[in-house]
C-alpha cells in the first residue's frame, strides 16, 4: 500500500488551486455587471413561475377530488413543487445556513425522476406490483426515502479532504 505524503499534497493544492495572481479590481465594476443579462434571467424565472403554478394546481385539484389518482401524478406533483421552490431557492441571497438551493434543485428532483421512471416501467410491466409497492403508506416511505437521500447531499462534504482545517472553512 502506498502511503501519501501529506506535505506533498499541500503543495500540489497551494499549485493548482492558489488565486493571488487574480486582482478583482483589474476590470471595472461598470465591465463586470450586465442589466440586460440580469433582467432576462428574472424575467425567465418569473415567467417558468407563472407556467408551473397552473401545471401544480391541476395536479392539486386531482388529488382534491380523487383520492386514488395514479401515484406518478402524485410523484409529478412533488416534482413542480420542489421544482418551484428550487428555482426561488438559486438566489444567492436566499441560500441560508444549510439550505442550499443546489440540493433543493438538483438532488430532489432527480431522485424523484429516477422513482418516477422506475414507477412507469413496472407499470408498464405490472400494475397489481406497482400498486403494490407504489400505493398508499407505501409512496410515502418512498418519498421519505427521496427525501433521506437528498440530505445526505445537503452538508458539504469535509470529510473527504486532506485538509484538516477545511471542516472549519466552508461556506
Amino acid at each position: 500500500m502506498r502511503r501519501i505524503d501529506k506535505k506533498k499534497l499541500d503543495l500540489e493544492f497551494e499549485l493548482y488551486y492558489n488565486c493571488t495572481s487574480y486582482d478583482v479590481n483589474s476590470i471595472g465594476i461598470e465591465k463586470r455587471q450586465h442589466i440586460f443579462v440580469g433582467l432576462l434571467y428574472i424575467c425567465l424565472g418569473l415567467g417558468n413561475e407563472m407556467m408551473y403554478i397552473p401545471c401544480v394546481w391541476a395536479l392539486w385539484r386531482l388529488f382534491s377530488k380523487d383520492r386514488s389518482a395514479p401515484t406518478c401524478y402524485k410523484l409529478m406533483f412533488y416534482l413542480g413543487i420542489v421544482d418551484c421552490l428550487g428555482i426561488i431557492c438559486q438566489h444567492c441571497s436566499l441560500e441560508f445556513g444549510v439550505c442550499r438551493g443546489q440540493w433543493l434543485a438538483c438532488w430532489l428532483p432527480l431522485t424523484t425522476y429516477c422513482y418516477l421512471s422506475i414507477n412507469r416501467c413496472m407499470v408498464i410491466y405490472d400494475t397489481d406490483l406497482a400498486d403494490s409497492l407504489f400505493r398508499g403508506r407505501r409512496f410515502l416511505a418512498v418519498n421519505s426515502h427521496i427525501w433521506v437521500y437528498g440530505f445526505v447531499w445537503l452538508f458539504p462534504p469535509s470529510f473527504i479532504t486532506h485538509r484538516p482545517s477545511a471542516i472549519f472553512n466552508h461556506t
